[in-house]
């Protein structure tokens, strides 16, 4: 009897999480952004906004050929295609809105990574895949991998798991880049391959001499230039998440690694009124140090 009841209550948080996301969901309409203006005298630019339904600010200014793509159309999609797979919780599947809607992901977790690391912490990481599009016209229609780490509440994107989809936002594309089955599986691939990637970073013990080049890598510092006071105010902070860091991962790539993502996720400086902590490290400079930042790392795992 409570086996079936769970089952029940199971039911009822599916419907409802998916009911939930469906009502949060907009629409976008394509308004030309240049009046009519009389033929043959002046050439009209065929310009045209990208706004929500509701009206509001422009999400992005695009040519006559863009057909956006509708939150409720990937939506679908998305539902479609996990249903295919068994790994899937579709119960926890969300919806967020990036820059005002300019930026819309639908985010879809697999299972955790769990491991004990080198300084003996028990690592658990949620490991999301995450399917997007903008309106801005700054990132495509794609699928790619993210994680969040508990013990120390960082996130990232996983670098180079970024698979984009077959079709821009035309009408024609539209048709090919809703049709996500066939790039599901390497994303999967991907998830699984990242498992054994962290695993590998924990072996890898690193001096202290390897952390600072590596440092100085990502943020192409010079060793022998004369630090400005921003410049040191970044190291400073950056030296600080790799102490606290490699107190509870090991002094190891994995350790470095984290480092940097505890920079971004808690100590860098960003304009919070501008942006959200989300929005910083997932699109704007936070995302592009975790990016730089495993570019380099993964570099040193054959180095080290």
């Amino acid at each position: 009897m409570k086996n079936q009841e769970n089952y029940l209550n199971e039911i009822v948080s599916y419907y409802d999480n998916l009911q939930e996301i469906e009502n949060k969901l907009f629409e976008v309409e394509k308004i030309p952004l240049v009046p009519s203006i009389e033929e043959g005298f002046f050439e009209n630019p065929r310009v045209f906004g990208i706004y929500k339904k509701t009206g509001g600010r422009v999400l992005g200014v695009h040519g006559s050929r863009f057909e956006a793509m509708q939150p409720a159309e990937m939506f679908k999609a998305i539902l479609a295609t996990a249903q295919k797979y068994e790994r899937f919780d579709l119960s926890k599947l969300t919806f967020k809105e990036y820059l005002g809607g300019e930026i819309i992901n639908f985010d879809l977790q697999l299972e955790k990574i769990e491991f004990k690391n080198k300084a003996g912490v028990d690592d658990v990481t949620d490991v999301i895949v995450s399917f997007g599009t903008s309106y801005n016209g700054n990132l495509s229609n794609v699928i790619n991998v993210k994680s969040f780490r508990y013990v120390c509440s960082n996130g990232l994107k996983v670098y180079g798991s970024d698979y984009k989809l077959k079709g821009k936002n035309t009408i024609n594309g539209k048709i090919k880049a809703l049709a996500y089955i066939n790039e599901f599986g390497k994303i999967l691939q991907n998830a699984d391959n990242y498992k054994e990637l962290l695993i590998t970073l924990d072996k890898k013990e690193i001096s202290d001499e390897q952390v600072k080049n590596i440092i100085y890598e990502v943020f192409d510092f010079k060793k022998s230039e004369k630090k400005q006071t921003r410049k040191e105010n970044i190291l400073k902070k950056v030296n600080e998440s790799m102490e606290i860091e490699f107190e509870r991962t090991g002094r190891t790539l994995y350790g470095v690694l984290n480092g940097f993502t505890y920079y971004s996720n808690h100590l860098a400086n960003f304009n919070d009124e501008k942006y959200s902590k989300d929005e910083y490290i997932y699109f704007k400079t936070g995302g592009l140090i975790n990016e730089k930042a495993q570019k380099v790392i993964y570099k040193h795992i054959s180095l080290n």
